[in-house]
């Protein structure tokens, strides 16, 4: 026999909610943005070109494949057709991120959406998403979110 939890009964902290209910109207406006000028850069004045955009958005695809176990900068270079400076360059432009700060968002973003979701403990997201130290992992989600993961976990809990 398995136990449902009616979602009526999930208490969410309100900070939280409005941190996740921020972040997302941020991406949204972005790909708002990426849609109205596609194949370009509208956040600041570059000039990528559109063939390179493409690689990089493929790079960042690669990137984040599997997040638990990512290829080698090189290799994702190599497979796109860019050199790793033009790689990092391009990809600094376009995303105002390294390729590793953009996997370590990544990671960190769905770390959060583990603990959120409430079926894995803080260790086991951390895991997930391929980090191994797990007082790294904390210290990098609190510099992201501003709280702990252990703090996030408690704010969701069964009323």
């Amino acid at each position: 026999m398995s136990a449902t939890r009616p979602s009526s009964l999930l208490t969410i902290n309100p900070s939280i909610c409005e941190s996740a209910l921020k972040g997302k109207s941020m991406e949204l406006i972005a790909h708002m943005m990426e849609q109205l000028c596609p194949g370009s850069c509208c956040c600041c004045d570059c000039s990528i070109k559109t063939s390179d955009t493409e690689r990089v958005h493929h790079a960042a695809h690669m990137l984040v494949r599997d997040l638990n176990n990512p290829p080698d900068i090189m290799e994702i270079a190599r497979s796109v057709g860019l050199s790793r400076t033009k790689l990092f360059s391009c990809f600094r432009q376009m995303f105002g991120l390294s390729p590793f700060e953009y996997l370590r968002n990544q990671r960190l973003q769905m770390a959060m959406q583990l603990l959120q979701d409430g079926e894995v403990n803080v260790t086991q997201a951390a895991l997930m998403v391929g980090y191994t130290n797990l007082s790294y992992f904390a210290k990098a989600f609190k510099s992201i979110f501003g709280m702990a993961p252990s703090e996030l976990r408690k704010s969701f809990r069964i009323t």
